[in-house]
């Protein structure tokens, strides 16, 4: 799980890297278009193409950290709940089993004895 934490704690970094620089996308549309009004014919097609094309993988970008992100706080939540269940699950069979070899064994308990037993038993049974 700490793993999934650092992951999640890196992509956060990234999207928060991103919107710090969004500045450069404005300087970016700035300086094409800028540069477009020095420049003629195909070009200046072929400078606007390329300035929307670089807005456009990070607009894509920006979409592909952010969703990622949310993914690997799903899959952080996910896991903490397996686990929390599988440590119930794995309680309530210790449990089960130590009930289960009292229950087997040949010599006789004291009432005394066997009530200590089964308010042990009770106190670790699984609480769904």
């Amino acid at each position: 799980m700490n793993h999934l934490s650092q992951s999640i704690k890196i992509l956060q970094n990234i999207q928060e890297d991103i919107k710090c620089n969004q500045q450069l996308e404005k300087n970016l549309k700035s300086i094409g278009s800028e540069f477009g009004k020095h420049v003629e014919g195909d070009l200046q097609s072929v400078i606007h193409n390329k300035v929307q094309s670089l807005l456009k993988k990070w607009v894509e970008l920006e979409e592909m950290v952010s969703k990622l992100c949310e993914e690997q706080i799903f899959v952080e939540k996910e896991w903490s709940e397996w686990f929390s269940l599988y440590d119930a699950l794995s309680s309530w069979i210790s449990s089960r089993q130590n009930e289960e070899m009292c229950s087997n064994l040949n010599r006789p308990y004291s009432v005394e004895e066997y009530e200590l037993i089964m308010e042990e038993l009770d106190i670790n049974k699984c609480k769904f």
